[in-house]
């Protein structure tokens, strides 16, 4: 009996310094368990394309879930696993965390400045790239979870209406991804601030 026991603590006690270490640490914090090893969203890491054309294939996938994918956008929101895809505005390649975002915008309306409460006035053109001051923000690993805690808030308490959108708006990728529309926010509902 006394040896089983020795047994189960060593086992614990490995668990426990395994549980500790850096590295599983950090993919507990960079892949969430909400979002499972075999989802799309990982496979955002895995895209050999460094752009978001049609060959963005886990990007447009995503989008073509829909409203059915937002908690989970949601959820990987905070994953600073590197990909492929570059943005001038960040100044070098985005992060599954990123991705998410754009993705999210891509579904639906999340308003910057009613998700956040903060002003993002300024708009930088850069080789015909529109930087937005809310990118600074949005690229800054140290917010990923503020901003994250607030979309889930906003997307909760508001409310969405589908919008399809006109023949003439339709791009290749929406095309060939089968995108019809997105979501457009109507009211958010705010109780105690």
């Amino acid at each position: 009996m006394k040896q089983i026991l020795i047994s189960i603590l060593l086992i614990f006690g490995h668990s426990l310094l395994y549980a500790g270490s850096a590295n599983h640490l950090k993919h507990l914090f960079t892949h969430n368990s909400a979002v499972g090893p075999d989802s799309l969203i990982l496979k955002l890491a895995e895209m050999k394309t460094d752009t978001l054309d049609c060959s963005a294939d886990a990007y447009w996938q995503i989008i073509a879930k829909g409203k059915e994918y937002i908690p989970k956008l949601i959820a990987a929101l905070t994953d600073t696993t590197p990909t492929s895809i570059y943005n001038l505005c960040k100044g070098g390649n985005l992060n599954i965390g990123d991705l998410c975002y754009f993705a999210l915008e891509e579904i639906g309306d999340f308003p910057a400045y009613i998700v956040t409460r903060i002003q993002f006035d300024v708009i930088e053109v850069k080789d015909n790239w529109s930087c937005w001051s809310f990118y600074e923000y949005l690229f800054d690993n140290r917010n990923k979870l503020e901003y994250q805690e607030k979309a889930k808030t906003f997307y909760e308490k508001s409310t969405f209406k589908f919008v399809k959108f006109p023949n003439s708006k339709m791009t290749d990728c929406m095309k060939m991804y089968n995108i019809t529309g997105r979501y457009k926010f109507i009211e958010y509902k705010a109780l105690d601030r």
